[in-house]
């Protein structure tokens, strides 16, 4: 995606609700860093959307959540461990409904 800046971005996941006007950017990191929630924070801000940063490992300590708070980037982290997702390369094509 290229921001207003004309940056391109490679982005983990952006959403766009046309209908309401709203975009949604989401970053990944495993323990979310002070730098995660700038980088996705200063992005939002270049292709106008709310910022999200998932945690898919370890909860971002106190600081780099009081972080997120102030800069309004939403910190999200799974309820409970779950076993990775299958690739799709993983599972062979046959072509044919079965």
């Amino acid at each position: 995606m290229i921001g207003a800046s004309g940056i391109e971005y490679l982005l983990d996941l952006y959403g766009v609700d046309a209908e309401r006007g709203l975009a949604v950017l989401a970053a990944v990191a495993e323990t979310p860093t002070a730098e995660d929630v700038i980088d996705v924070h200063a992005t939002s801000i270049d292709v106008d959307a709310y910022p999200i940063l998932l945690a898919t490992g370890e909860s971002p300590d106190a600081p780099v959540a009081d972080l997120a708070d102030h800069l309004d980037v939403g910190l999200l982290q799974p309820t409970e461990p779950r076993e990775p997702a299958l690739s799709c390369e993983a599972i062979p094509w046959s072509g044919s409904p079965r």
